[in-house]
């Protein structure tokens, strides 16, 4: 019988998350899913903790059915980390085999068109006064950068670097990086009256905006294109950087990604050079 136990496991694997910098919010997602689980699976030696233990636990919170499949995806995050440390067989995190209740929402493919009719529709809704310039700014600056949505919505003034147009986000997704902004992003923020510390600033403007899923429910609606995420934005930013031949690479780098086969073997090129390849593909409308 194995000496580590499940709640051995979360912690080993809190740890792991810890050193390789994730992002405190993503950690606490993690840490809250282990906590609830931990009275069930806890005392469970790590490599004896099967599927019928999974099942019965992801069935008894089919109330909550959102909550429980996310809490089977962080402890099989955890029993893969097991396999890497040898406490469990290389292959034998049951996880995969548990149906889940409700299936990964689809990607919307997002090419340059659908770029370029998001951003007229922010601008009509904006001129009929539908929306409100903070959300529509967001959603600017999600096209023009590839950005994370909560990325562009944490980040302050101070972050922002005119000299090298970028963004130096101190805590990203893993860890600091740059944003690069392109001239279109540029003129974006030029307009954009500084109402407090952050550049999309909530009712009390000392503080960040939390959400803007209403405003981003409306542009949706405008463009017609049904289901549509802002995180395919993101997808969309990549796709036609892609297309336009723009190495990959560089794409990793404009996203924050830290694949190791994307970095370049002699020279990392600094983001704010990239930016001119950005401008060039989303332009918003061609002459």
């Amino acid at each position: 019988m194995s000496r580590h136990t499940v709640s051995d496991l979360f912690e080993r694997y809190l740890t792991h998350l810890e050193r390789r910098r994730r992002a405190p919010s993503t950690i606490r997602c993690y840490r809250s899913a282990y906590a609830r689980a931990k009275p069930r699976l806890g005392a469970i030696p790590a490599d004896r903790i099967d599927l019928a233990d999974l099942c019965e636990l992801h069935e008894d919170w089919h109330e909550t059915p959102v909550l429980a499949d996310r809490t089977i995806s962080y402890i099989s995050a955890a029993l893969t980390h097991a396999e890497r440390l040898g406490w469990r067989p290389i292959g034998s995190n049951p996880c995969k085999l548990i149906e889940r209740y409700a299936p990964k929402p689809e990607l919307v493919p997002v090419d340059r068109e659908t770029l370029v009719k998001i951003l007229d529709a922010v601008d009509d809704l904006v001129a009929a006064e539908e929306i409100d310039l903070v959300s529509a700014t967001c959603f600017r600056l999600l096209v023009f950068t590839g950005a994370r949505l909560k990325e562009i919505l944490t980040a302050k003034w101070s972050f922002l670097d005119l000299e090298e147009a970028v963004l130096h986000l101190p805590k990203a997704k893993r860890g600091a990086r740059d944003v690069a902004l392109p001239d279109e992003a540029l003129a974006v923020l030029a307009h954009l009256p500084r109402l407090g510390p952050y550049i999309c600033p909530g009712r009390d403007p000392r503080k960040p905006r939390v959400e803007v899923r209403r405003a981003w429910a409306k542009v949706v609606r405008r463009v017609g294109c049904r289901g549509l995420r802002r995180h395919d934005l993101r997808h969309g930013f990549a796709t036609a950087l892609h297309e336009a031949n723009v190495p990959l690479a560089q794409i990793g780098e404009l996203l924050g990604h830290r694949d190791p086969r994307t970095t370049n073997r002699y020279a990392h090129p600094r983001v704010g050079r990239l930016r001119g390849e950005i401008s060039a593909v989303l332009r918003r409308r061609s002459a």
